[in-house]
């Protein structure tokens, strides 16, 4: 159970350390219940590993691309695949780039409000947009807000290398 705990901090979506949490325990043995409860309050009291640079850039050149193939004229099914990648991409970014833990499906939005309730409710506004109405405009300006402080869109001299444990 400790590996699963471990792996939602690295991965920065305290799922599995929600469900210990908010679950209740049955089996034989409560109070080994409790010992695990109280590990992953702590777990996501101290909140996910902060991102370095390279991460934060990396993450940065992906959206980077999300947004440019959104600002051009695609067809529905497109906007709508582009749309869904940026919707995670972007909110992982703002959440992680901020200390936050980040989450998935409901709990994107849910972890974007409850860390910056304007923020969030423009995000959520803009992907509403997106989806309903096949308008690109308030994600794209969501983006761009969110980049300000980041430096902008990451193009020009932005180089990735394999991760060590990769290389041979």
């Amino acid at each position: 159970m400790r590996w699963f705990l471990e792996a939602d901090v690295k991965a920065g979506r305290p799922v599995l350390i929600r469900m210990v949490i908010e679950g209740i325990p049955i089996g034989p043995r409560p109070q080994r219940a409790d010992e695990l409860r109280r590990e992953a309050e702590a777990l996501l009291v101290k909140g996910p590993p902060q991102l370095d640079q390279e991460a934060l850039d990396r993450m940065r050149y992906v959206i980077s691309s999300l947004l440019t193939d959104l600002a051009d004229e695609r067809p529905d099914f497109e906007r709508v695949a582009i749309g869904s990648a940026l919707y995670q991409a972007l909110g992982d970014f703002i959440l992680r780039s901020n200390g936050q833990w980040s989450g998935a499906g409901k709990w994107l939005p849910r972890q974007m409000t409850a860390f910056d309730p304007v923020l969030g409710g423009a995000f959520v506004e803009a992907f509403d947009m997106l989806f309903r109405e096949g308008e690109a405009k308030p994600a794209l300006d969501c983006a761009e807000q969110v980049f300000a402080a980041h430096g902008g869109l990451l193009f020009d001299g932005y180089r990735a290398d394999a991760l060590p444990e990769w290389r041979k």
